[in-house]
C-alpha cells in the first residue's frame, strides 16, 4: 500500500512534465539513437570514442531506444517513462529501507526523497532517466543483499545482488561506490560480507575491463576541467557546494528544513554512535565521484546527498521516538514539520524549474516554425545546433534559421535577412522583437569600450584552460563564432576538450556597466599548446 501511495504522490507531483517538450541533450541521444544500433553502442569502441565525454552508459541510451522503438520521437512518453522510473525507484528504496525501519518511518524517509529539490531535477530533466534507473538496480542489489546475510545461506539472492549492483554500474558510474556500502553495512559479520560480496567484486572488475575497453580508459568525466593543484581547495569546498543543492538556494524555508534534518542526524549520531562509521563512509563514497566536476556542482548531483540526509534524519526520528511518549511527540513533530517544509520548498522550486524547462520547450518548437533568415535571440537551451539538425535533417523543414545568443552578433555591417524573435517571459511564448533588437543593437554597438583586455589559453593533459584579465571583478564571457553561442567563465578555469582549431572572442563586462570585447582570436594548438593575446591600452 505505501508503495501505491508513493507512486501517486510522484505523479501528482511532478505529471506536469509530460507537457514538455525535448530539453538539454535529449535531442544528442535522439541523434546518436538513429546512427548506432545497441549492439554498437554497448560493444564498439569506436563508437564510444567519438563522444566528447567519458562516461560508459549503455543502458541509458537503452532506455530511450525502448521508448524510440516504441512511441516514436514523442516526449509525451519519454517522460510518462520518467516518471514511472522514478516512481519505481521510490519503491525499491523504500523496500531496502524496510529491512530497519517500519512502514511509517521508511514511508516518511522516501517522503521526503521524492520532494527533495535535487530529485526534481531528476526528474524533470530527460538525460538523467539512467540516475534514476540505477537507483532502482542499486536499491535492490541492497536489499537482496541484506535478506542473502540475514538468511544464510542465501546464494540466489547474493548472485541477484551482484548482478543488479552490475546494471546499476552500466546505467551510472556513481553506483560503483555501492560495493564500499554494503561492507560497511551492520549485518551480519564483516567475515560474512566479504565472503558475501565477491560476486560484487567480480561484477566491478568485469565493469571496469568492458568500461576500459569503451573508452580507452577506466576514469573519465566532462564539464570544467581540473588541474591537480586545485583539488585540495576543491575537495574540502565540495560539501558545501552540494550541501546548497539539497535546499532551495538556502531561502528561509530551505534553511529551516536543513536545520531540522541535521537536528535529527545529530541525534542518530548522539544516540547511536555505530552509526557514525556508515554515515562518514557512505558520505564520502557518494561525494568521492563528484570531485572530478566539484568545479561546478549541478543540482542533480545533490540527489543522493539528499537520500542519506534524508535517511538519516528518519532514523534520528526513531531513535527518539523510542524514549518517553514526550519524545515521541517530539519525534513525530520533527517529522511533520519536515514533510511540509520540504513540500514548500519543492512547490517554489518546481514552479521556477518547470518555467525554464518550459521556455525551451517553447523555444524549441517555434524554432521548427522559424523560415529561413530568421533568428531566435538569446535562446536558453543548450542544444541548439541539435534542434537545427532535428528540423533540418529529420524532419525536412526548411533549411537556414539560425540564433545569436550575444548581442555582438548583430554589430556587423550586413543585417539579418529575416525576423529576430525572442522568448517573452511575462506572456510565456516567443515574439517577434526584430524592431526592438535591432534599435537596442545600435545602441549596444556604440556603447562598446576598447579597453585593456588579455587572454592566455593552453591546452594541456585532456582540457582547454585560460586565464583572463586584468580585472578580477565583473564577468568574462568566452564567445563563439562572433556571438552564435556565449558562455560565461570563470577569469581562470579550463573545459574537458582537446580542440585543434579554436577561434574565439573574449568578453568583459565590468560592474559598472560597460562592455569590451576582443578581435576575434584563432588558435591552432596543432602548431602550439599555448597562446597569448593582449591589448595593453585604450585606442585614442
Amino acid at each position: 500500500m505505501a508503495v501505491v501511495v508513493i507512486a501517486a504522490a510522484v505523479w501528482v507531483l511532478y505529471r506536469s512534465i509530460t507537457r514538455l517538450w525535448w530539453t538539454g541533450d535529449d535531442l544528442f541521444h535522439l541523434h546518436f539513437l538513429s546512427m548506432h544500433s545497441p549492439l554498437d553502442y554497448c560493444f564498439s569502441p569506436r563508437v564510444w570514442r567519438l563522444v566528447p565525454n567519458k562516461n560508459f552508459t549503455p543502458l541509458q541510451l537503452l532506455s530511450y531506444h525502448a521508448d524510440l522503438a516504441l512511441f516514436g520521437r514523442n516526449p509525451y512518453w519519454f517522460y510518462s517513462h520518467q516518471l514511472a522510473a522514478f516512481s519505481v525507484a521510490a519503491g525499491a528504496v523504500y523496500a531496502a529501507l524496510r529491512h530497519w525501519l517500519s512502514p511509517l518511518f521508511a514511508c516518511a524517509a522516501v517522503s521526503l526523497f521524492v520532494l527533495g529539490i535535487p530529485s526534481a531535477s531528476w526528474i524533470i530533466e530527460l538525460p538523467c532517466r539512467h540516475y534514476i534507473e540505477g537507483l532502482i538496480w542499486a536499491a535492490l542489489a541492497v536489499w537482496c543483499f541484506v535478506k542473502a546475510v540475514r538468511q544464510r545461506p542465501g546464494a540466489s539472492l547474493v548472485v541477484l545482488s551482484a548482478f543488479l549492483y552490475f546494471l546499476s554500474m552500466l546505467e551510472k558510474e556513481i553506483y560503483v561506490p555501492l560495493f564500499g556500502l554494503l561492507l560497511v553495512l551492520p549485518e551480519g559479520t564483516l567475515r560474512v560480507r566479504i565472503r558475501y560480496l565477491r560476486l560484487h567484486v567480480l561484477a566491478l572488475v568485469v565493469y571496469l575491463f568492458w568500461r576500459g575497453a569503451m573508452l580507452g580508459t577506466m576514469l573519465g568525466g566532462y564539464g570544467w576541467a581540473t588541474r591537480s593543484r586545485e583539488l585540495p581547495e576543491l575537495i574540502l569546498g565540495l560539501p558545501a557546494k552540494v550541501g546548497g543543492t539539497l535546499v532551495e538556494r538556502f531561502s528561509t524555508t530551505g534553511v529551516l528544513l536543513l536545520a531540522c534534518l541535521l537536528a535529527g542526524v545529530c541525534l542518530l549520531i548522539w544516540r547511536r554512535r555505530g552509526s557514525v562509521p556508515v554515515i562518514v563512509t557512505s558520505a564520502i563514497l557518494i561525494l568521492g565521484p563528484l570531485v572530478p566536476v566539484a568545479k561546478a556542482v549541478d543540482e542533480r548531483f545533490g540527489t543522493l546527498p539528499w537520500l542519506l540526509v534524508a535517511i538519516a534524519f528518519v532514523f534520528g526520528c526513531r531513535e527518539l521516538a523510542a524514549g518517553s511518549p514526550r519524545s515521541r511527540l517530539i519525534s513525530t513533530a520533527m517529522l511533520l514539520f519536515a514533510i511540509a517544509t520540504a513540500l514548500i520548498a519543492n512547490r517554489l522550486d518546481w514552479h521556477r524549474r518547470y518555467a525554464g524547462a518550459e521556455r525551451i520547450g517553447a523555444e524549441g518548437r517555434f524554432f521548427l516554425s522559424m523560415q529561413p533568415g530568421d533568428l531566435l535571440r538569446r535562446p536558453r537551451t543548450s542544444a541548439t545546433a541539435m534542434m537545427r539538425l532535428f528540423k533540418e535533417e529529420y524532419l525536412q523543414l526548411p533549411r537556414g534559421s539560425g540564433w545569436f545568443a550575444d548581442d555582438i552578433y548583430l554589430c556587423g555591417a550586413d543585417k539579418p535577412r529575416g525576423r529576430i524573435w525572442e522568448y517573452d517571459e511575462s506572456a510565456g511564448q516567443v515574439r517577434d522583437v526584430t524592431a526592438n533588437a535591432l534599435k537596442a543593437a545600435v545602441r549596444y554597438c556604440s556603447s562598446l569600450k576598447v579597453a585593456p583586455l588579455w587572454a592566455r589559453f593552453e591546452s594541456a593533459n585532456g582540457g582547454l584552460f585560460w586565464t583572463l584579465g586584468p580585472y578580477k571583478e565583473g564577468t568574462y564571457s568566452l564567445v563563439l563564432e562572433k556571438g552564435v553561442e556565449a558562455f560565461t567563465v570563470r577569469r581562470n578555469d579550463g573545459y574537458r576538450i582537446t580542440p585543434r582549431l579554436l577561434s574565439l572572442m573574449v568578453r568583459y563586462e565590468s560592474p559598472d556597466g560597460w562592455v569590451t570585447y576582443s578581435p576575434v582570436l584563432t588558435m591552432d594548438f596543432n602548431v602550439a599548446t599555448k597562446f597569448r593575446w593582449q591589448r595593453q591600452e585604450t585606442a585614442p
